[in-house]
């Protein structure tokens, strides 16, 4: 790996979606399987939060860092969606609640609120921060499935199995609506 480009993959949690493994390990095989990358030449890292994000990027030698030509995707939903505002859920009203003193299941999202406002989108603020193109959702995202050489969704893939996909298939997440909107960094 001394003098070769490498991919990092960094994941997460999806909320309802939950562990995002298996979108990183089908991401690699498809690296591999279309010759983008050795596998050797790939690495995969859960970052649940700030310091394993900035922890893993530490590990990865200078030298590679950023690539000419080098670009990320945020799988997240509404990851390109500029001035986001978060909510968390009240179930005894059934709507979503962004004011700070709402009464709601937990305090959680609604925190990201409180400073850096207006936000960009996340994918703005790492092509910002990366100085490289960063490409984010536009809208949530759906789990799609490869089958015969097509992409289709889970639902479609349902339909035509009689049973919803897992790790024998390969995944990817896609925008609900568009495709991956794309962003430069802002000089």
């Amino acid at each position: 790996m001394a003098d070769e480009e490498i991919a990092v993959i960094l994941y997460g949690n999806g909320a309802g979606l939950g562990d995002f493994r298996l979108f990183a390990d089908d991401t690699v095989a498809e690296m591999v399987r279309i010759r983008k990358f050795a596998r050797q030449n790939i690495l995969v890292k859960e970052t649940l939060n700030r310091a394993s994000f900035f922890g893993t990027l530490s590990t990865i030698p200078v030298r590679f860092k950023i690539a000419a030509g080098a670009s990320m995707k945020i799988w997240g939903c509404n990851s390109g969606i500029t001035g986001w505002v978060y909510t968390d859920d009240d179930s005894a009203t059934h709507h979503s609640v962004s004011d700070q003193n709402a009464s709601a299941d937990f305090y959680y999202w609604r925190t990201l609120n409180t400073r850096n406002v207006p936000k960009p989108s996340i994918a703005q603020a790492l092509a910002d921060y990366f100085g490289i193109r960063v490409y984010g959702a536009g809208s949530g995202s759906h789990i799609e499935v490869q089958r015969r050489g097509e992409w289709i969704t889970s639902d479609k893939f349902k339909a035509e199995t009689g049973r919803w996909p897992g790790a024998p298939q390969t995944l990817r997440l896609h925008p609900d609506r568009g495709v991956y909107k794309k962003f430069d960094p802002r000089t």
